[in-house]
């Protein structure tokens, strides 16, 4: 402080007397880069105290003479007469006959000089005087230290107030009537006020909601007894209240005894209001699992259980700790294990973050109980796996549902083949009965009129039934021509004389009449189409597609390839350049055609595709599986 140097200022003048000093010098002592010192903020005073001029800085080498012997902390006296070659240039640069200089130290350091000289004579100096000048060279060193641990005093009060000031909470110290000593920035905010000063003298409970007051005492009175003490309260605020977590340290003094309470308080409303958020969710959460039949497990990257609900314990018969001992990969069917470690290598090699499956467990009393599974893969801060999030459903009743439904699409196909097998058993008997006993009464009965024409042939009143007789006559043809369709219609004889290709290529004969069709490499049909039960199925397809194509799609062109497909079967393609139709819009009589030639196909595991746009075209696209060993095309 600028009293303490007045002090030491007035107690080196004195010194300057004592010794009989003309005048004496300080100055700062810095390193430098050689080994040396540099002597700078060098300032003269006359032996009354008063400043006489501020002298030029001035270097000691490191092999100075003058600085060996201050570095060693001994005292330096030179006379002009007896001056060397450094001597002399410190004579140069001041009118004295001789000088002594004593070193000052700081933290073992060499930190300054003080100088003294004489301007009259050439004197030695007596023990005495250089006792005296190593005091003042230790007071200095003393005065040092003491501004020094103030000034670090002052540092770390000043660090201690920034720290406190911009931390997230309060820091607070009452007295033992439960007095606010001194509170940081953030809690005289906190509470409305604009500086420590307008809480400073507060009683603390008048800072807390009234209903945890009672609370604030009792444990404010436990760390003036001396505890620790950790709680939560409500803090008011001009906006209501805040939620708050506090801490009370007893302060003790040297006999051990409490002189005050320091505290931290800290706001926990965001925390608390996430925890009961989160606290809300999981409710929210467990009724959806409930409602939704959903199990939520955690599993570790070594299969092992590290949660699993009450509800997946019952479904496999297991109690949690069994659970807990075993491990998932253990629980599943060995024919479902394989497909899920593929699933889980995905998500390792970070091609996906999840995988989703229906696999089976195994329960405690060996039976398998079918679930879904979607697995979810937890990573740490730093990226790396940590364990999978795991949702099971129980699947069993749907899979049961899907069995049922399985068989009864079986059972309804098998029926439906057995309907069209019938079917085409009563076409080929109605077929026969109206070919061969209608056919056959028809030309009996065309055979009778010609034996009646050529009795009456000749005579006079034949003339009058002759017209009758020709009507007749055509009207037999007409019928045993209609005769003929219509058997052809219920079962074509051709398919069973000539086979599939030889129907078909029928049927596209008449179907040219109107429209321009091409049949490709027809006779590879009768090698590919073995039974009669698919070749009826081929016929009856083509027949209604060919029928549709006369029908709506006004076609000038059809085109229908027989060809092997790509898994090994029959490919029937059929191909027009017609108007084309949109399935989504189709009738119920028209609907029904297109799923009856689906379910001709389905019998010998076969499909039906359609290809179309309106007003570009279809393609019809007939596949059947073709038995092992059957040649292709």
């Amino acid at each position: 402080s600028g009293a303490r140097t007045e002090i030491i200022h007035e107690a080196f003048t004195e010194v300057a007397k004592c010794i009989q000093a003309h005048r004496f010098c300080f100055c700062r002592m810095e390193p430098t880069r050689d080994g040396g010192f540099r002597a700078s903020k060098r300032r003269v005073w006359d032996a009354a105290g008063r400043s006489v001029e501020a002298l030029p800085r001035m270097d000691f080498p490191a092999d100075s003479l003058i600085l060996r012997d201050l570095l060693q902390g001994k005292p330096v006296q030179r006379r002009r007469s007896e001056a060397n070659r450094e001597d002399a240039g410190i004579f140069a640069r001041v009118d004295a006959l001789s000088f002594i200089t004593v070193p000052v130290f700081f933290d073992d350091q060499l930190w300054g000089l003080l100088k003294y000289d004489d301007v009259q004579t050439e004197r030695i100096w007596h023990e005495a005087e250089i006792k005296a000048l190593e005091l003042a060279s230790q007071t200095i060193g003393a005065a040092l230290r003491d501004r020094e641990s103030q000034e670090e005093i002052r540092r770390i009060t000043q660090r201690h107030r920034d720290l406190t000031d911009n931390a997230p909470f309060c820091v607070h110290e009452l007295d033992l009537e439960g007095r606010i000593r001194s509170i940081s920035k953030w809690g005289y905010c906190a509470l409305g006020f604009q500086c420590e000063a307008d809480v400073v003298g507060l009683r603390v409970t008048e800072c807390v909601h009234p209903d945890d007051r009672a609370l604030y005492s009792e444990r404010l009175a436990s760390a003036i007894a001396g505890e620790y003490c950790e709680f939560e309260f409500r803090m008011t605020t001009p906006d209501g209240f805040t939620e708050c977590n506090t801490t009370m340290i007893p302060i003790r003094n040297t006999d051990g005894n409490v002189t005050h309470v320091m505290g931290t308080t800290s706001d926990i409303s965001r925390r608390r209001e996430a925890e009961r958020e989160a606290a809300t969710m999981r409710q929210r959460l467990g009724r959806a699992e409930a409602a939704s039949n959903v199990m939520r497990c955690i599993v570790g990257l070594d299969s092992t259980w590290k949660s699993v609900p009450a509800r997946l314990c019952r479904l496999l018969g297991y109690t949690r700790a069994e659970m807990m001992q075993t491990t998932c990969a253990a629980l599943t069917h060995p024919d479902d294990l394989e497909s899920e470690t593929a699933l889980k290598t995905t998500v390792y090699k970070r091609e996906s973050d999840s995988f989703e499956m229906e696999k089976r467990f195994i329960r405690k009393d060996g039976t398998p109980v079918w679930v879904y599974l979607s697995g979810t893969m937890m990573r740490d801060e730093q990226g790396r796996d940590d364990r999978w999030l795991a949702f099971i459903r129980d699947i069993s009743e749907e899979k049961e549902s899907e069995e049922e439904l399985r068989k009864s699409k079986q059972d309804l196909r098998a029926l439906a083949k057995r309907l069209q097998n019938v079917r085409e058993e009563d076409f080929t008997r109605i077929s026969r009965e109206v070919h061969d006993e209608l056919g056959q009464s028809l030309t009996a009965l065309k055979m009778d009129v010609g034996w009646i024409d050529r009795r009456l042939e000749g005579k006079e009143e034949s003339r009058q039934f002759r017209e009758k007789i020709d009507g007749m006559y055509a009207m037999i043809d007409r019928t045993i021509e209609h005769v003929r369709e219509i058997s052809t219609s219920l079962r074509p004889p051709i398919l069973d004389d000539l086979g599939i290709a030889g129907a078909l290529e029928q049927l596209v004969a008449d179907f040219s009449q109107s429209t321009h069709c091409r049949f490709e490499r027809a006779r590879e049909l009768e090698a590919l189409c073995p039974t009669r039960d698919q070749a009826t199925a081929i016929y009856r397809i083509v027949q209604e597609v060919l029928t549709n194509i006369t029908r709506h799609a006004n076609a000038k062109e059809v085109e229908i390839a027989v060809d092997r497909s790509a898994s090994g079967g029959l490919l029937l393609t059929i191909r027009d350049d017609g108007i084309g139709f949109d399935e989504s819009r189709l009738t119920h009589n028209e609907m029904l055609g297109i799923v009856g030639m689906r379910e001709r196909a389905v019998v010998f595991g076969g499909e039906v595709q359609f290809e179309c746009a309106p007003g570009g075209g279809t393609l019809v696209s007939l596949h059947i599986p073709l038995r092992r060993g059957e040649p292709s095309p």
